[in-house]
């Protein structure tokens, strides 16, 4: 879906970050272990085909990717997808 996005966006570079379910990226654990056990796995399968990072924390990604850092930012639930719209 990303990687779609991009190429209608005419977008060369196809950097994805992921953001984290859990507030601070779960902490290593602490506050969750989505990051540890699904979404860190998930994105390192997905490197084979894709520039994909993260899980990041969602109160910084997108102002990173607004910075340049990442061409496009996957949220992982509805109100992260908030986040990018009211930075506009």
């Amino acid at each position: 879906m990303c990687e779609e996005a991009l190429e209608a966006l005419g977008t060369k570079r196809k950097r994805i970050a992921i953001a984290a379910l859990n507030p601070h990226a779960g902490e290593g654990g602490l506050l969750g272990s989505e990051e540890v056990e699904i979404i860190r796995p998930a994105i390192e399968a997905m490197r084979t085909k894709y520039d994909v990072t993260g899980p990041y924390p969602a109160d910084s990604v997108f102002y990173r990717a607004s910075k340049g850092e990442f061409d496009i930012v996957l949220s992982l639930y509805h109100d992260q997808g908030h986040i990018a719209a009211k930075m506009l």
